[in-house]
């Protein structure tokens, strides 16, 4: 009897049926559409860097032997390949790695031989294609004897080592080698590596004592907690030493697919909400028509579990047709978004990904709209079966609070309380009844307050896509230079010129003779200079804080070692116009003056803890001030590079605000301010690799074409101002834009929909009511103009919705500047809120005309049926 009431229920209400299908269609098509597109660029951009990537888990660099027999002996090593590690090269500007030639190491770091043979004798490497077309470019190579594949070529190398007192010291020579082969790597490595290689036969003439080596480890237990797994290695070592670190380009694409495949983005949240929304206004919809029927056979002897059944039934039809079309729709979907949207945060093109399609993202997508078809459908279902039939038939539902009004009603108490608030209630409504000269707005606004829930849910997935569409402009809009760190560093200076090579001499970054060329340019009021190397001290391990010995994995109790540190060179008065405009930067103490005794330091006991915390943590318990410290900074002395140790005094301290203000050397390690004289006469190197120029206001366009001129030609000095920093992010952040419009034009769609099925639905369970109202001498005029109210409605409760989620944001971003502001002393004149308005008005404007349009869409379905059609029952 079930499927004989089922059927007939079927073909009785096929057009119904078949918007409650859409709505199910709709929603699985958005949502596997969606899912398919990121975890197919996401599982493509991993292949991709699989393929290019060796599939190691660990990196190795400058370890002593020793330390490597105590690696090797660990249980969760699987397979160890080690190579000897000579010191490194800087050319062009690059950096390489001079190592020992190893076939097996070779071939895990994805290189291909391109031209000539491995090394086989002394003294022979193959080198990079990329570094061999520099070098004959620039004739630095010449032909060993008759063989053209073979060239000669002297390499400069340096090395920072520890001697048998586990003190630092340099190497630096200079060798010739003979070129016999040239090998590529692939796009990914080129991205990821530190340094390219020069792979030298392992023969190569070097001291034995000083042979460190790298190497790449594998793990038995893989890429799982990895870190962690570094970290006890780390400790077994004892040595202070960073010298190993995570595969990181497989780290990132394990990580991404993982955050792919296991959860729900923000979009995610939205289209799930949103369809939820869509299937519960038109099931609600659709069951006031059901209701009467459901009576009727209640009525004549269908049992409560025959109701259910066939609400069961019916629900699964819905799913499993409306799933279906869904996945086809969904994959359609999928390929648009693969080659129109990037949706992975890697640089790989992921735009000609194949779709990929598991069992786990059919069985995602199902179990999520199985899910939200509960949700949206189960207490209608409960309330039908709990209510009475007899009041069912004449089209009444006991409500939830009705039932539970009912058990409360027995209590005396309750029965007081409900009869207070119903008549404070009662003389309340009486101050705010709502009515106007216009009919039919008036009956306009009665339907919508029965339609209340199904307004609500649409505004809220319309106020969602606009809040998508507008938030950029909220984050972008900022009163200051908050959330760029280029404006922030760029701070009160009008121009930033840096040296972005990686070696560091008298003949790189910018010179004296540009320094002169610079300050006569008329209108330069101020330069601030910048310089940095690190240098090395020794302290006791009992001095240092928990959180750095932790860092370094360091477990010895009173040990002198020696600790790194970054050694800036900043000219005296940069310092005090920090000090002046960042009150307090000064901790203690005083800023450093000009001493022929000792070389006087502000010091930065400080370190960003990136690995645990992440916040900045103490460096050292026991410096104070008057401290002597005996640091070694690599200078190059009769052309050699070698340590040359410094007493330097320290005279002050700079508070944690210093992290924020000027350093930029990202303080993960501590950092000691000289001044800039001071430290080229240690360096022997009077260059600067960063100076800031604030110019006069009338002069400054005169300024920064002159500035520009003297670096015309200098490739790898980078000249930044305001617009140039404005102008590259405004180029990244339209990606972002980019993105944020397609999802709020997917969630637009979404609510359109949700729109049209509420208007269609009402007009379809409203025919009768229709009917009637023509029949007493409304005109299809007077039916539109109703319905055109109603769309206003929609638009209006939907804009308000959408502006107080835009509103919420701009208070929450202007907040977050604010305090982001004070902590950092960077001035904010900005409003308690960031509201952009134009953009919320075309939010809003748009959002009306969509309702009125989605209204206009139901017009044809009033002159379909005569007025008799829509009086009698269907």
């Amino acid at each position: 009897m079930i499927y004989t009431i089922l059927q007939g229920y079927i073909c009785k209400n096929m057009k119904k049926l078949l918007i409650m299908i859409f709505a199910i269609a709709v929603s699985t098509t958005i949502i596997f559409g969606s899912t398919v597109a990121r975890i197919s660029q996401s599982k493509y951009t991993m292949d991709e860097i699989y393929r290019q990537s060796p599939s190691y888990q660990i990196e190795v660099g400058n370890m002593a032997p020793k330390d490597f027999e105590i690696i090797k002996k660990d249980d969760n090593i699987k397979n160890c390949v080690i190579k000897k590690y000579f010191g490194q090269v800087t050319q062009y500007h690059k950096l390489y790695f001079l190592e020992e030639f190893n076939n097996d190491a070779f071939k895990k770091s994805k290189h291909t031989l391109l031209k000539g043979t491995f090394p086989e004798k002394k003294d022979e490497i193959i080198i990079s294609d990329g570094l061999f077309k520099s070098l004959k470019s620039d004739g630095k190579i010449s032909p060993a004897g008759s063989n053209s594949n073979e060239y000669y070529v002297d390499f400069r190398y340096t090395k920072d080592y520890l001697n048998n007192n586990n003190e630092h010291e340099m190497i630096d020579k200079t060798h010739k080698f003979k070129i016999v082969g040239i090998y590529k790597t692939t796009e990914t490595m080129e991205l990821v590596l530190d340094g390219q290689g020069i792979y030298v036969y392992s023969d190569f003439e070097y001291p034995k004592e000083l042979v460190t080596y790298n190497g790449l480890i594998d793990l038995k237990s893989g890429f799982k907690n990895v870190q962690e797994r570094i970290d006890e290695l780390s400790l077994k070592l004892d040595s202070g030493q960073l010298n190993m670190q995570t595969n990181r380009a497989l780290d990132m694409a394990i990580s991404e697919n993982q955050e792919s495949s296991s959860s729900f983005n923000m979009f995610d949240t939205g289209i799930i909400i949103a369809s939820a929304f869509i299937i519960f206004n038109v099931f609600n919809i659709m069951m006031k028509d059901m209701i009467s029927e459901i009576g009727l056979m209640r009525v004549v002897g269908m049992s409560k579990n025959q109701s259910l059944a066939i609400f069961i039934l019916k629900n699964v039809l819905v799913l499993v047709v409306g799933s279906l079309i869904g996945f086809f729709g969904g994959y359609l979907l999928a390929e648009s978004m693969i080659k129109y949207i990037h949706l992975t945060g890697n640089s790989i093109d992921s735009s000609s990904a194949p779709i990929y399609i598991s069992s786990h993202i059919v069985s995602k997508t199902l179990r999520v709209t199985v899910s939200i078809l509960i949700v949206s459908t189960i207490i209608p279902i409960v309330t039908t079966l709990k209510s009475y039939p007899v009041s069912m038939m004449s089209g009444k539902l006991r409500s939830p609070l009705n039932m539970a009004d009912d058990v409360l009603n027995k209590l005396k108490i309750y029965r007081k309380f409900k009869l207070f608030f119903l008549n404070k209630k009662k003389n309340k409504s009486k101050k705010f009844i709502f009515e106007t000269n216009n009919m039919r707005a008036n009956i306009a606004i009665n339907n919508s307050k029965r339609n209340t829930a199904y307004i609500l849910s649409t505004a809220v997935v319309v106020g969602m896509a606009g809040l998508y569409a507008v938030s950029y402009f909220i984050t972008f809009e900022n009163e200051s230079d908050i959330g760029s760190p280029q404006l922030q560093s760029l701070g009160d200076y009008d121009m930033d010129l840096s040296y972005t090579g990686i070696e560091s001499s008298k003949n790189t970054g910018i010179s004296q003779k540009d320094m002169k060329k610079i300050t006569s340019i008329k209108g330069v009021d101020s330069v601030y200079t910048f310089s940095s190397e690190f240098g090395y001290t020794k302290l006791n391990t009992d001095d240092l804080s928990d959180g750095y010995k932790k860092s370094l994995s360091i477990n010895s109790k009173n040990k002198e070692q020696e600790m790194k540190f970054d050694v800036i060179g900043l000219n005296n008065k940069s310092l005090y116009n920090l000090g002046s405009n960042h009150k307090g930067i000064i901790e203690s103490g005083r800023i450093y003056q000009k001493n022929d005794e000792v070389v006087e330091a502000v010091v930065y006991n400080n370190y960003f803890d990136q690995a645990y915390s992440g916040e900045q943590q103490k460096f050292n318990e026991k410096l104070k001030l008057g401290d002597i410290l005996t640091v070694k900074i690599p200078a190059e002395i009769d052309g050699k590079l070698q340590y040359n140790p410094v007493k330097i005094k320290i005279v002050g301290f700079l508070s944690p605000e210093w992290f924020t203000v000027g350093s930029y050397t990202l303080s993960v390690i501590p950092d000691i301010l000289i001044d800039s004289d001071e430290y080229a006469k240690i360096t022997n190197n009077s260059n600067f690799s960063q100076i800031k120029i604030k110019a006069d206001k009338s002069d400054l366009r005169n300024v920064q074409n002159q500035v520009k001129n003297i670096f015309k030609n200098n490739k790898y000095i980078k000249y930044e101002d305001r617009n140039t920093i404005e102008n590259e992010m405004n180029k990244y952040a339209w990606e972002a834009v980019l993105r944020n419009i397609s999802n709020s034009a997917m969630l637009t769609i979404t609510a359109i929909i949700n729109i049209i099925f509420s208007i269609v639905t009402s007009i379809a369970v409203r025919k009768r009511e229709f009917g009637v109202m023509r029949s007493i001498g409304f005109s299809i005029k007077d039916l539109k103009g109703i319905l055109l109210f109603e769309g206003l409605i929609y638009g209006l409760a939907s804009s308000i919705t959408g502006f107080l989620l835009i509103f919420y944001k701009g208070v929450s971003w202007a907040n977050l500047n604010r305090t982001i502001a004070r902590l950092q002393h960077v001035p904010y004149n900005g409003n308690w809120y960031i509201l952009p308005t134009i953009p919320i008005l075309i939010f809003i404007v748009i959002t009306v005309i969509m309702c009125l349009l989605s209204v206009t869409f139901t017009f044809g379905r009033l002159n379909k049926d005569s007025i008799v059609e829509q009086i009698r029952e269907d």
